[in-house]
């Protein structure tokens, strides 16, 4: 019964060795943009750009205001273990007013040089529970193959201490099609 344990602590322990976390990143920047719409509002949307001479668009989204932004980060997750995958990229765009808030961008960027925005995520931090709403992927922590999953998780410490799935998606890169987008419309 000892030898059994023992190969669990092992096998957990080796997983945990080897999951993943996103990683600070120099190799893209945030760009805002003003936009006028039908109604003469104006829009704020953010292009995610590589640093390099070109300074390719990689993707864009839109932002709530450009006044209040305190910070963006930018990290990546290289080989997060999705067919098709090379890495993620998620931009953090840390809001302040009355509270912290976090408005998470996820692009996947695949094999073949596209990219796919996931849905985005919404945190806020008022001091009262360290936990925030992710993605999670296979290579990491928590992560469940062929899947991303977004889950709450509690954070000490900068260590998470618990993971509570919210929702997940199947993994299947032939089914997000082209256009970018995680869901095709009905």
């Amino acid at each position: 019964m000892k030898n059994i344990l023992l190969i669990i602590a092992v096998i957990f322990t080796a997983q945990l060795s080897f999951s993943q976390d996103f990683e600070p990143s120099n190799k893209y920047i945030l760009a805002l943009e003003n936009a006028l719409s039908e109604n003469e509002d104006v829009s704020i949307k953010a292009l995610l750009q590589t640093t390099n001479d070109a300074e390719e668009n990689l993707s864009f989204f839109p932002l709530v205001s450009g006044e209040n932004i305190n910070e963006v980060v930018i990290s990546t997750l290289e080989n997060p273990v999705l067919n098709g995958v090379q890495r993620v990229i998620k931009v953090d765009v840390k809001y302040i007013e009355y509270c912290t808030y976090t408005i998470s961008n996820y692009i996947l960027e695949t094999t073949k040089g596209d990219f796919i925005s996931l849905p985005m995520l919404t945190n806020e931090d008022c001091n009262d529970e360290p936990s925030q709403l992710v993605y999670l992927f296979p290579s990491q922590a928590f992560g469940k193959e062929n899947q991303i999953i977004t889950s709450q998780i509690m954070v000490e410490a900068n260590t998470v201490k618990a993971a509570t799935q919210e929702d997940s998606f199947i993994w299947n890169d032939d089914s997000y099609g082209a256009s970018g987008q995680l869901y095709e419309e009905l």
